[in-house]
Order: C-alpha cells, then sequence, then structure tokens
C-alpha cells in the first residue's frame, strides 16, 4: 500500500438525515397552465415586440385624432398635397419631414407665395376693398407655413392625413374585432355543438358548411353592397358569413378529440347536461387554438377591408379606413407618394405584428414546445 494513501474507515462516514416527508416536496413552484405559457410568450421577444406594436397602434387611433386641431374632413384646397413637416425634425433633412417635395423645393414656402398671389388675384376679380375679406379669402389666407406642420402631409383636398389616419386605422380596427367576435360566437358555438352531437346532425352541419366555403367571398360581398348600402354593416356582413367557418372547423377537431376522455364521462356520470358538458368543460380546453385563430383572424379581416376599400367596394366617403386613405394617395402615388405610403405601412404593421404575435401566442400555448 501506498503510504501516501488515507485508510478509509468507518469513522469517515456520518449517516444522512433523510426526512421521509419530504419525498414529495415539489422544490419548484407550480404554475397553472396560463402562467407557463405567459412565461414562455415573454421569452418570445419577436411576440412581445409586435403586442407592443399592436398596442402603440391602438393607442394612437384612439388619441391620435386629438393631438392637432385638425378634423377629419376639414378640407382647404389651398393647402392641399403638402408633405410631411415635423417640427425640430424639420431640421434634419435626410428624414423626409422637413416639408420638401420630390424636387427638393420647400412645399410650404412655394403654397404660400402661390396664395398671396391668388389672393390679389381673387380680391381684384371680386373687387373687394383692402381690409374686407369673405370665406375664400380666410380659407386662402388661413395657410401660414411658419405655424402650420402637418406631420403626415396633407391629401388632394387640403385634409390633415396624420388625423385620418389615425382615424381611418380606428375603423378598420372596429371592423377587424368586430369581425373576429362575430366569428369567434357563431364558429365555437357551431363547431361544438356538430362535434358534441356527432352523427347525423354533425353530418348535416357539415354540409352546409362546406356549401358557405364554396361560394366566393367576392360575390357575397357584391350582393350585399346591392341590397344594402356600401358602409360597415354591408362589409361586416359579408366577411362574416363565410368567416366563421374556420373557427368552426377548428373546434371541431379539438372537441373530437376531448369528447371521449375521461373527465367528460365523469362529468356526464355526475348528471351534467350537454350544454354544461360543451360550454364548461369541453371548449374552455380548446381555447389555446380559439385564441390563436382571433389572433390570425383579425390582420385577415383589416386586410381584406382595406382591399374592398381600395376597389371601390368599401367603405364610402366620408367614412375614412386604412383602405379609404391608401386608394386617395394612390392617384397622386407618383408625384405626392405620402399619403399612399403612411397608409400602407400602417396597414403592414398592423399585418406584420398580429401575425409575428399569433406565432409566439401558438408556441406559448402549445404543450408540445415546453421546454
Amino acid at each position: 500500500m501506498d503510504k501516501n494513501e488515507t485508510k478509509i474507515t468507518k469513522d469517515l462516514f456520518e449517516p444522512a438525515n433523510i426526512d421521509k416527508n419530504a419525498g414529495e416536496k415539489i422544490e419548484r413552484k407550480s404554475l397553472t397552465f396560463w402562467q407557463d405559457a405567459w412565461i414562455r410568450l415573454k421569452k418570445n421577444r419577436g411576440a412581445i415586440g409586435g403586442l407592443f406594436v399592436i398596442l402603440f397602434i391602438i393607442l394612437m387611433s384612439l388619441v391620435g385624432p386629438y393631438f392637432n386641431s385638425y378634423g377629419i374632413d376639414d378640407q382647404n384646397i389651398y393647402r392641399k398635397n403638402l408633405p410631411p413637416k415635423v417640427p425640430v425634425l424639420e431640421s434634419v433633412p435626410f428624414l423626409g419631414f422637413a416639408g420638401n417635395n420630390i424636387k427638393g423645393e420647400d412645399e410650404y414656402a412655394k403654397k404660400y407665395y402661390k396664395n398671396i398671389e391668388t389672393a390679389k388675384e381673387y380680391r381684384e376679380l371680386r373687387r373687394i376693398p383692402e381690409g374686407e375679406t369673405d370665406q375664400t379669402l380666410q380659407d386662402i389666407q388661413e395657410f401660414n407655413p411658419n405655424t402650420d406642420y402637418f406631420w403626415f402631409g396633407t391629401d388632394d383636398l387640403g385634409r390633415d392625413v396624420f388625423t385620418r389616419v389615425w382615424y381611418g386605422t380606428r375603423i378598420s380596427l372596429y371592423i377587424a374585432f368586430l369581425v373576429a367576435f362575430i366569428d369567434l360566437i357563431i364558429g365555437v358555438a357551431y363547431g361544438g355543438v356538430s362535434a358534441f352531437y356527432g352523427g347525423r346532425v354533425d353530418n348535416v352541419m357539415q354540409r352546409i358548411v362546406e356549401i358557405l366555403v364554396g361560394i366566393p367571398n367576392l360575390i357575397l360581398i357584391i350582393f350585399f353592397i346591392l341590397v344594402l348600402d356600401p358602409g360597415i354593416l354591408s362589409i361586416t356582413l359579408a366577411m362574416v358569413i363565410t368567416g366563421w367557418v374556420g373557427m368552426s372547423r377548428i373546434v371541431r377537431g379539438q372537441i373530437l378529440k376531448l369528447k371521449e376522455q375521461e373527465f367528460v364521462l365523469a362529468s356526464r356520470t355526475l348528471g351534467s347536461s350537454d350544454s354544461r358538458l360543451i360550454f364548461k368543460h369541453l371548449i374552455p380546453n380548446t381555447l389555446g387554438p380559439i385564441i390563436i385563430t382571433v389572433m390570425f383572424t383579425v390582420p385577415g379581416a383589416i386586410f381584406f377591408e382595406a382591399f374592398l376599400s381600395f376597389i371601390g367596394l368599401g367603405l364610402q366617403p366620408p367614412i375614412a379606413s386604412l383602405g379609404v386613405i391608401v386608394n386617395d394617395g394612390f392617384k397622386w402615388m407618383t408625384t405626392y407618394p405620402h399619403t399612399a405610403f403612411v397608409g400602407s405601412a400602417v396597414i403592414s404593421a398592423l399585418m406584420i405584428s398580429f401575425n409575428i404575435f399569433g406565432d409566439g401566442l401558438r408556441d406559448a400555448l402549445d404543450p408540445k414546445m415546453r421546454k
């Protein structure tokens, strides 16, 4: 034996004190399904970023139109097609907020001096003495390039684009959330009843769904516009008449999988009615897919409304939506692109943010993604 090697004896060991009651102790704090999903969602930076963008746009749609004194329909053709001009940022020319047109000229000063000449010609034509005025002269002289700032510019009728964009965002979001809510109610109820009862009931209800899926949305929209006046109601009805089908199919698939499990049998044994089984036990267990479907329904509705308004089948003036604003700006795209660009940017930001947030929410609510 090596002289440096320590001899191991029983005195070197002590018996461990083991608490038999601590064997089942949970060291980690227990979490509910929703708490665990929120923790996983917070780790997804893209989803959180999309959520902040959505909340910011919703906030601006509510308070943005009140940031200045211009109304959504305040027209003045003597300040039309002005480019964006923002205080402080106007001193940084490359940002594009200095009030310059595509030629690099100061459009605000140019418009101001042109209005002075117009006022002189109008006064001579109408023979209005100096010191007197009328409504037209007031409109001409109202514009002041030193004090008037239009953050997103003005359109072809002299209306403030900043006010109209955020008001139009409010209308588009209202339609999208209304459509998503109605789709949620109809789709969940229809899919839940179809899956729960099964058999002949499910067979008949699914044939109805297949008929609705086969009808093109555009034909329905044209039909509703012919029957009803173009507006929020006709667009909402046109999108809802077939929009709930996707939700119903998702709910049906989930309930078909859940209704044969033991907790449903136990609840039925205890005397639960069919309605209680559907709305108290089955549907709450499908909330994850339902929430995700709603998240993807909203951007689809926003885009569809914008598309309809852009081609002239949607909302009509004086109601403003993002699609209406883009359609108005598209007419001047080559010379005054700011109107169409701003509206398109808000639509793109909403759709991208909702899709990124929806993807993150799907990963957070999927138990298979749990690490």
